[in-house]
């Protein structure tokens, strides 16, 4: 069922073109264009937004300078495109001479299969996952395809509480980063917990075997990629804060409608305790963009509800959505009030060379100033999902995070 949240015309403008609806008479009442372009672009969204307005004839309803600039953004995301599949397919086939399997991630992976367009998922870098004992001989294919560990993340160990992951940079050129995970949990919060539960055995012996920029790879089974979906709009610095974590469910899921198997999905969700980071990012997308999540679904993954989950609903029935408010899901993961004071211990002070990846820094550069702004940006953060979700704020906060 349709939210019933009241949103500004911009909003339902930018919400109707994720739903790829078709517009009531082919035209849209007044709105301002400019804003709907400038949301389309912060929610992840501007590509879909040109090529729906295009489909139905909108386009002629714009200012000349909107369209314009709606019209560029897309041709400069094309461009981008091309770039990239070049990339992965050198990164593939060196892969597979070395026998080396990449299980694509994300972005790269819903561009070429679950959009009908690849432009339509802009990306600001290609995820790609290897097994941990494959990590050394990813690291040379990538060294060979001409990719070097960033700076200050050269020393980071995968598997760690923390970071499971590295990322790869070009020397010269306008090429993507490359994002090489050993696992599918990723953050600067502890997340060991949360990594343990995530069958990562049952992932790699699901996977399937797609082609991507003709070249052969590895890519999650359809429940295993909603999972991941929906925990990755859930990380700590994503929050739900883009329409565009939300598409890419509602992507997949009509994707994979005749091969998605719900009671498989539920089990392995139930089996591994992660209904929280599951039931909120299906449940949105079900009120946003109608998606097809059937409703004994959402009934038998909801959560217990403490505090933390409740907030965090009122919040995003609110649309109040900020990175850093998913944080109250991880505490509320943690079974008792030690627990979460230990949690929150370990979230502030991480290890330098976590910050370091947080601030984007070299690990010697990290000093107690980068700790008594993390602290800071936490007090903030709950402090300020306290008042919005307990004093009744209905104030609205955006973000520019990707992916």
């Amino acid at each position: 069922m349709r939210d019933k949240t009241a949103l500004s015309r911009e909003e339902e403008i930018v919400l109707a073109c994720c739903r790829q609806e078709v517009p009531a008479a082919g035209r849209l009442r007044p709105a301002d264009w400019g804003r709907v372009a400038a949301l389309a672009e912060r929610e992840g969204v501007v590509t879909l937004l040109y090529t729906w307005m295009e489909r139905h004839g909108l386009l002629s309803d714009l200012p000349d300078r909107v369209r314009t600039d709606l019209f560029n953004r897309y041709y400069l995301t094309a461009g981008a495109v091309v770039v990239w599949q070049t990339e992965l397919q050198k990164i593939l086939r060196l892969a597979a001479r070395m026998e080396l399997a990449f299980l694509a991630l994300k972005g790269v992976v819903l561009a070429e299969t679950v959009y009908d367009n690849p432009v339509l998922r802009p990306m600001s870098d290609i995820d790609l996952l290897v097994r941990p004992e494959d990590f050394s001989r990813a690291r040379n294919v990538l060294g060979l395809a001409g990719y070097r560990p960033l700076a200050g993340e050269g020393r980071l160990a995968p598997g760690a509480d923390y970071l499971t992951s590295l990322r790869f940079v070009r020397n010269s050129g306008p090429f993507l980063p490359i994002h090489l995970h050993t696992h599918l949990v990723n953050s600067t919060v502890p997340n060991r917990k949360l990594a343990a539960a995530v069958p990562m055995a049952d992932i790699w012996r699901r996977a399937r075997p797609v082609s991507l920029c003709g070249q052969p790879a590895l890519a999650l089974a359809a429940h295993h990629q909603l999972l991941h979906l929906a925990e990755h709009g859930l990380r700590v610095s994503h929050s739900l804060t883009r329409w565009r974590y939300l598409c890419d469910i509602d992507r997949t899921v009509r994707h994979h409608r005749d091969m998605l198997d719900w009671d498989l999905f539920c089990a392995t969700v139930l089996a591994a305790g992660l209904q929280r980071f599951v039931y909120h990012p299906l449940a949105l997308a079900g009120r946003r963009l109608e998606t097809p999540v059937p409703t004994e679904v959402l009934v038998r993954l909801r959560p217990r509800s403490g505090w933390e989950d409740r907030t965090f609903t009122l919040l995003l029935e609110r649309n109040i959505r900020k990175p850093g408010l998913s944080y109250l899901l991880h505490l509320a993961q943690q079974e008792n009030p030690v627990a979460k004071l230990h949690f929150l211990y370990r979230t502030v002070l991480p290890p330098r060379e976590v910050l370091a990846v947080r601030y984007g820094l070299s690990t010697g550069l990290v000093h107690h100033g980068h700790y008594l702004r993390r602290m800071l940006e936490i007090g903030t953060t709950l402090l300020g999902a306290a008042s919005a979700g307990l004093l009744g704020s209905g104030g609205r906060v955006r973000s520019d995070n990707g992916d």
